[in-house]
């Protein structure tokens, strides 16, 4: 195996411990630990999803197909995962509090809708070099993805410099994250 699967193995163990403590723990039910939960248990499939790529590569020539599944899901997983984590920034902001309505979950399933068609359809390029040592993926779908996340960052700036009056402690792993 390569060397990047030692990040995402020590990863895993982290993740494990982070999903007990937030179902051992009690929690209130709102829809910040809904997002919350959500951030946890697919930052969790993510790292698996991140795993199996070190796999994807080794069998890129010979199965080409799974490969390139693997390889979508995970720019799949970046994408829910800073999109939610922007809506979750979003939702907690003071200012913002009650502006998401049940009507616009629907919009959002239409966003998830469209970037999992388009990440579908977008070609990707796997490029293994030196002997399995240098390994990415580029094409349009990768940089659709990019794309995406910058909006997204944009959009968890955007909210918090608007309320940047109503900082709270809710907001400093995020400007730790984004440092």
């Amino acid at each position: 195996m390569g060397s990047g699967i030692f990040f995402p193995l020590c990863a895993l163990p982290f993740s494990i411990l982070i999903i007990l403590l937030f179902y051992i723990k009690g929690h209130v039910k709102s829809k910040e630990t809904t997002l919350y939960q959500v951030l946890i248990i697919s930052n969790f499939l993510g790292i698996i999803i991140e795993l199996l790529c070190t796999f994807a590569s080794k069998i890129y020539n010979t199965n080409l197909l799974l490969s390139n599944f693997i390889y979508k899901s995970y720019l799949l997983y970046l994408i829910i995962w800073i999109s939610t984590f922007a809506y979750y920034i979003f939702s907690i902001s003071k200012k913002n509090e009650n502006v998401i309505k049940k009507e616009r979950y629907k919009l959002i399933i239409l966003y998830y809708l469209v970037i999992i068609i388009l990440i579908i359809f977008l070609p990707i390029e796997v490029v293994i070099k030196d002997n399995f040592n240098i390994r990415y993926t580029t094409g349009p779908a990768v940089q659709f993805s990019y794309l995406i996340s910058f909006i997204a960052i944009l959009i968890i700036l955007i909210s918090m410099l608007t309320n940047l009056k109503n900082l709270s402690k809710k907001y400093v792993p995020v400007i730790i994250f984004l440092l």
